[in-house]
């Protein structure tokens, strides 16, 4: 995955989710663009809204059907490190001033 800016093109290291636990690719891609736009809103990095929209998008194939049921809790086993967001401390990801 890439996450292209105007000056830049950033890699993002996907983590490959193993076949058995892939049931369902339908709305992985707007899962991934969701993800990224969130942490957009919410003033993160370019790199690290492309790896908020990869994780999501690996978790939302481990589900049948087009949404996650639980989307906070899919996101809180996705990005464990985003729980400052849900009134926890903040681990891993920058947010740009």
């Amino acid at each position: 995955a890439y996450v292209v800016t105007r000056d830049r093109i950033i890699p993002i290291d996907v983590q490959p989710v193993p076949k058995k636990f892939i049931v369902n690719t339908v709305g992985a891609g707007d899962t991934a663009f969701a993800g990224f736009l969130y942490g957009y809103l919410h003033g993160m990095l370019p790199e690290d809204c492309g790896r908020l929209g990869t994780k999501l998008a690996a978790e939302k194939i481990k589900y049948s059907g087009p949404r996650l049921d639980e989307p906070l809790r899919a996101l809180r086993v996705a990005v464990p490190h985003l729980r400052h967001m849900m009134g926890s401390s903040e681990e891993g990801l920058t947010i740009a001033p």
